[in-house]
């Protein structure tokens, strides 16, 4: 999963939130893990959460250029709150 997230980040296309509720067991507490360690990155505008209900999207994305300059300390801020489920 740590993988996924690093990548996924990393990219325009960001990280798709369902994909981990649905794929991964305790999948539900790991995407509120991930969008509480995304929180001051949201604040901040460094990231951004696109949500449609109509077919089910849900993904977190970096914002360019400074989200990017940033994501070292946002993808560990995430994975901070994913080792605390453990």
């Amino acid at each position: 999963l740590t993988d996924v997230i690093m990548t996924k980040l990393r990219t325009r296309e960001g990280l798709d939130l369902n994909w981990i509720r649905n794929e991964n067991i305790h999948g539900q507490s790991k995407a509120d893990a991930v969008l509480r360690g995304a929180e001051l990155a949201l604040d901040m505008d460094l990231a951004k959460r696109e949500q449609y209900d109509d077919n089910n999207y849900d993904y977190l994305r970096l914002e360019d250029p400074d989200g990017f300059l940033f994501s070292n300390n946002i993808i560990s801020q995430i994975f901070v709150e994913l080792d605390e489920l453990e």
